[in-house]
């Protein structure tokens, strides 16, 4: 087993090396370690809330082993709703800023958008909880005055509309 540490970082592989002695020479078997490419994503949250006409973000974290520039993506948005990233198609390890945005159009409810990574062939994805939420509109309070004939105090009438 061999173990590389680095950066708070650690990583292990395990290696077979033979050393075999035959006759009165060393043969010596040596061993290539090809570390595979791989990919990993990780969300802040696994939720979201969000609100007519707003927008809200969380970190996506991708990281591993990849020469390749990766790519973000994201399948299952409501119609209405808009993503940006701060970071993306860049080589591995970073952290990027998700941004949602919803327009005033955008269907209120509940939905499991997947965030995807990908590059080099490979990709790795997270789920993320949306819920979209209704902006109630505001109320507004209307007055009218009247006189009373019997009386010379005025009088107020409160609705709200």
């Amino acid at each position: 087993m061999i173990t590389g540490t680095g950066g708070g970082k650690s990583h292990s592989i395990e290696v077979t090396l033979r050393v075999t002695r035959l006759g009165s020479t060393t043969e010596t078997e040596s061993t290539t370690v090809t570390r595979r490419p791989y990919l990993r994503i990780e969300l802040s949250s696994s939720s979201m809330r969000l609100s007519e006409g707003g927008s809200a973000s969380i970190d996506v974290k991708v990281f591993g082993y990849l020469s390749d520039p990766v790519t973000i993506t994201i399948s299952g948005l409501p119609r209405g709703v808009t993503e940006s990233y701060d970071l993306n198609g860049i080589p591995l390890n970073f952290t990027s800023k998700l941004t949602l945005s919803a327009s005033g159009e955008a269907t209120p409810g509940s939905y499991q958008l997947t965030i995807i990574a990908s590059g080099g062939g490979i990709s790795a994805s997270s789920k993320l909880n949306l819920s979209l939420i209704e902006v109630e509109s505001s109320s507004q309070i209307t007055t009218s005055q009247t006189t009373s004939p019997t009386t010379s105090q005025a009088q107020r009438d409160f609705s709200m509309g």
